[in-house]
């Protein structure tokens, strides 16, 4: 084990305990440690797509492929639509916990929904606005336009892929 991946090990360990200790301490802080997590994370994702619309230099004719649908890659695709919306009846666990559950718990489970699925949404209009189809086309990670190609056409001309295994 490399001595960068040893310290990412250890800092994980460390992120996981730090979140028992917080949970452990009650729901209070538990509570506020996930709005605080859960915030930051909607904002980074708000920040990325405003940022990508309004700096970023796509274009809306990305959006017309020209070409026919794949229909058999569209179960692969739903595939990882599916990894988006995991959890969302997550909150159905803990009803016992939840002041008012009968009005609370809908609220949770439609809310989150609709907010996973408008940034959902968003950020794979912004995915079309900023790289056209083909460059998108056959994989499975997210093309690198900073490399200039995407992980295969890497992997063709020899040099390493992000999304290769380590070793």
């Amino acid at each position: 084990v490399t001595p960068p991946r040893l310290a990412g090990i250890a800092l994980a360990i460390a992120l996981v305990w730090a979140l028992a200790l917080v949970h452990a301490a009650g729901v209070g802080p538990g509570g506020l440690v996930q709005r605080v997590l859960t915030v930051i994370k909607v904002a980074a994702i708000v920040a990325l797509l405003v940022a990508g619309f309004t700096v970023g230099d796509g274009s809306t004719a990305h959006f017309r492929s020209g070409g026919d649908p794949v229909w058999g890659n569209f179960a692969v695709g739903l595939l990882f639509v599916m990894f988006g919306y995991s959890g969302w009846n997550a909150a159905a666990y803990l009803a016992g916990e939840i002041r008012d559950p009968g009005r609370t718990l809908p609220l949770a489970l439609l809310g989150g929904t609709l907010v996973v699925t408008v940034l959902y949404l968003a950020l794979n209009v912004f995915y079309l606005y900023a790289l056209p189809i083909p460059a998108m086309a056959g994989e499975l990670g997210m093309p690198s336009p900073m490399r200039g190609s995407t992980p295969s056409e890497s992997n063709r001309r020899g040099q390493p892929s992000r999304n290769a295994p380590p070793g």
